[in-house]
């Protein structure tokens, strides 16, 4: 019953954290789990530079979270073109400042990073939906912005389930791999 959208939306805000616990028998340990990992931070408050001939298009998150002990940052985005360039990650450890610069290479498109697309898109159609679901409302044109990129990118959301289930016989075997064994299954019988 609870608003998920809402409280992802003021985790992020307030640069908190969220824990949904689905199973009703799971959540003493899910919650002690929870308290260990967010009792134990890393780095906050973050912010993440690029070199100065770098651009980024698009970033998700767009501002990175805190990060905790064995957590994993993922920062994905979209870039202008490839280069060698420094990252930057500043955050805050223990009251003190610290800063790590990595030097970095983004290459250009590439079918050997082509996974990569793909999993940037999800991450966007994800922050989407969840603008989406808080705002109650599609005054924006969101929900034509996910149809385009799910549709695109070949992943499978509200804004176009229906459409993968009735495209299912027109995709190529690669495609068809892609998809969830159920919309495989329901596109070719």
């Amino acid at each position: 019953n609870a608003n998920a959208a809402f409280l992802e939306r003021l985790a992020a805000y307030t640069q908190g954290e969220s824990l949904f616990i689905a199973d009703d028998n799971a959540i003493e340990t899910g919650i002690s789990a929870f308290c260990e990992q967010v009792s134990n931070p890393v780095l906050i408050n973050l912010q993440l530079y690029f070199g100065d001939n770098f651009e980024v298009l698009e970033m998700y998150p767009k501002k990175p979270t805190n990060l905790f002990k064995d957590q994993t940052l993922f920062i994905l985005g979209k870039y202008k073109r490839g280069s060698t360039t420094t990252v930057s990650l500043i955050g805050d450890s223990k009251k003190q400042m610290q800063r790590y610069d990595y030097t970095m290479k983004f290459h250009e498109k590439s079918d050997k990073y082509s996974f990569v697309a793909q999993i940037w898109a999800a991450r966007a159609i994800g922050e989407m939906l969840n603008k989406l679901k808080a705002d109650g409302n599609d005054l924006d044109g969101v929900g034509e912005e996910i149809a385009d990129l799910a549709e695109e990118h070949f992943i499978i959301n509200p804004y176009t389930a229906h459409l993968m289930l009735k495209n299912m016989q027109f995709l190529s075997p690669d495609k068809k791999k892609q998809a969830p064994r159920m919309l495989a299954q329901a596109g070719t019988d």
